[in-house]
């Protein structure tokens, strides 16, 4: 029996900024991937690539949005948690600490909002056992598209609305991992600007058993035009996941141009290639980027496919 895996697991992690205020300010072309961690493996076997699909056509250049930001005041802060059903009180800061967040906590959840406009809801019972009466995908939608309208956060833009599991409980056999059950069920609101997806930029819901909302992630932010930038042609940028994916050595964290959400693979098949405006809480803009999606397999763990995700940085520098 085939399982397809999705999420961030063995292989490479992809660390992004929470909760920092934005990091650039410039109107130089700043890496997309300038402050996001990757964690890799040195001696990583190459990986065996088949491309079963064509190679779209894309523009030459594109127009960047600078990221408007709110001001995240103690008052703006309370406000939003009051909108969003909590104490209008923040956690204390111990004397002398700097705030990065404002944190608030109800009988059943957790809200933290980050200096940056970032969202993040917890069921403070996440992962405590398997789900007994999840609903089913289209009830999942239903039941976060009414909680995002009742609590005033549906975002604006929505060009598409999938799900996938969440929350994987996992365990291992004979060294082998594999999942157990998923704790519930991740609904994503995919967002786009100009007829560009932006990934990242949208509202990702988890729903749970009997449609308890297990987590929200969301950010409050506006865009404006900045300035435009020539884009890689895409061949190159595909050569750009090739060589990645065959090096046996990190890659450059001075000038990161790819990150994927697998990397411990024996083979993949590039099934769709997709130019995104890439969002983080950690740059100024919404910069352009390739990505590669497909699955991939491990000889190591039969009957299980992954699903890959290969974003290469798209802008021509």
């Amino acid at each position: 029996m085939n399982r397809k895996l999705t999420g961030i697991v063995c292989g490479l992690f992809v660390i992004a900024c929470l909760v920092l205020p934005a990091c650039s300010k410039t109107h130089e072309i700043p890496y997309v991937f300038e402050d996001v961690v990757v964690l890799g493996n040195h001696d990583a076997p190459p990986v065996n690539i088949a491309l079963n699909t064509g190679f779209p056509d894309f523009p030459h250049k594109l127009t960047v949005y600078e990221i408007v930001r709110p001001v995240v005041s103690e008052s703006y802060a309370s406000n939003l948690a009051k909108q969003l059903g909590f104490s209008e009180e923040p956690w204390q800061m111990p004397e002398g600490d700097k705030r990065m967040v404002y944190s608030y906590v109800n009988k059943d959840q957790t809200l933290i909002i980050g200096l940056n406009g970032s969202i993040s809801i917890t069921d403070n019972n996440y992962f405590l056992e398997k789900p007994k009466n999840l609903p089913s995908d289209e009830n999942c939608i239903a039941i976060a598209e009414k909680w995002l309208n009742d609590h005033g956060l549906y975002p604006k833009n929505v060009v598409g609305i999938t799900t996938s599991p969440a929350g994987e409980v996992r365990e291992i056999d004979n060294g082998v991992s594999t999942v157990s059950y998923v704790t519930g069920t991740s609904v994503e609101f995919h967002v786009a600007i100009g007829g560009i997806v932006i990934s990242g930029g949208g509202v990702s819901i988890a729903i749970g058993d009997n449609g308890i909302v297990l987590s929200v992630q969301t950010n409050k932010y506006t865009l404006k035009p900045a300035f435009d930038v020539p884009l890689k042609d895409i061949n190159y940028a595909y050569g750009i996941l090739e060589n990645y994916l065959s090096s046996q050595v990190p890659p450059d964290t001075d000038n990161l141009e790819c990150i994927v959400n697998y990397r411990l693979l024996s083979s993949l098949a590039i099934t769709g290639i997709d130019l995104h405006f890439s969002h983080s809480t950690c740059n100024d803009y919404l910069l352009p980027i390739y990505v590669f999606t497909g699955d991939g397999y491990n000889g190591y763990v039969p009957d299980t496919v992954y699903a890959f995700i290969g974003k290469v940085d798209a802008a021509l520098r």
